[in-house]
């Protein structure tokens, strides 16, 4: 018996799907060496080490390897490493990219901070009050 064209295209894609599965192949699992540059930077930020923390954060922005939550994370806590360092132009940058996320509170929050780095202090508390209107359980980042 002689399969049609349509019939082998058939074939060749039902043979692939169940071959390769249907899960979303196009974002990358998350890797060791993002997670655990992500867990000593987090160790680094809660030590006020802003440099290092700030560079574990970068590692993970930079080569990916963490889901899209966690890179979001990392990149508002970088902002806020950024801010601590006092290059307040990148700080904002990195938010800028992370108001992107669909959990737009800890955005707001690191906001407040780098503004109010930036000595911009109505604004800050603003933005503050914006964070929590969102999530009233929002962590807010001092110095």
């Amino acid at each position: 018996m002689r399969l049609s064209r349509l019939e082998r295209g058939l074939f060749a894609v039902c043979f692939t799907v169940a071959l390769l599965g249907c899960g979303n192949r196009l974002t990358p699992p998350p890797t060791a060496d993002a997670y655990k540059n992500y867990n000593a930077a987090l160790e680094s930020m809660k030590s006020k080490d802003w440099k290092k923390a700030g560079e574990g954060f970068s590692f993970c922005v930079e080569k990916g390897g963490l889901n899209a939550d966690l890179y979001t994370d990392a990149l508002v806590r970088r902002a806020i490493c950024l801010a601590q360092t006092g290059d307040i132009p990148a700080a904002n940058a990195d938010l800028d990219k992370a108001e992107r996320a669909a959990d737009l509170a800890p955005v707001y929050s690191a906001r407040a901070l780098v503004l109010k780095k930036a000595g911009k202090t109505s604004e800050a508390t603003a933005m503050l009050a914006k964070a929590k209107k969102l999530n009233a359980k929002v962590e807010v980042f001092s110095d």
